[in-house]
């Protein structure tokens, strides 16, 4: 078979979705810290409230599937400023802190499973990683684990 017409259309799209995750990379990543100093008077325990009440309770059906994946693209390919490792243990360690000792429990064992042994090791010694989920307070009542 002539694969060369979708292997062009694949090539056009990489180039456009790399440049425009560049551009989103550039805009948003200055952004974060001023959001969260803003929003939260960069409290880490606020914030991570906020991250479990908005993003992983609600949809917490994915997010393991969610954070082994993320880990695992981010330990291959790091990000435009950071290499492998940093990038995804940057995003581990936001996760740990996002989560509820339940839902890092379930998600943990997913992400061991994504990333290189090696990787998985420096986050035991250099992050504290298999402690729990460093969420707390009374939104951890709704949790759907």
């Amino acid at each position: 078979e002539d694969t060369s017409a979708a292997l062009n259309a694949y090539k056009a799209w990489k180039d456009y979705h790399l440049s425009h995750l560049k551009k989103e990379e550039e805009v948003m990543m200055p952004l974060v810290p001023k959001f969260a100093k803003a929003t939260m008077k960069g409290d880490s325990i606020k914030m991570g409230e906020v991250f479990n009440k908005h993003i992983l309770t609600p949809n917490f059906d994915d997010a393991v599937w969610f954070a082994g994946y993320c880990c695992g693209v981010l330990s291959k390919y790091g990000s435009q400023k950071q290499d492998g490792f940093t990038a995804m243990r940057v995003f581990a360690h936001g996760l740990q802190y996002g989560s509820s000792p339940e839902q890092w429990k379930m998600m943990l064992p997913e992400i061991k499973t994504k990333i290189p042994a090696e990787h998985y090791e420096r986050l035991v010694k250099e992050c504290d990683i298999e402690a729990p989920g460093k969420a707390i307070g009374s939104f951890s009542l709704q949790l759907k684990v």
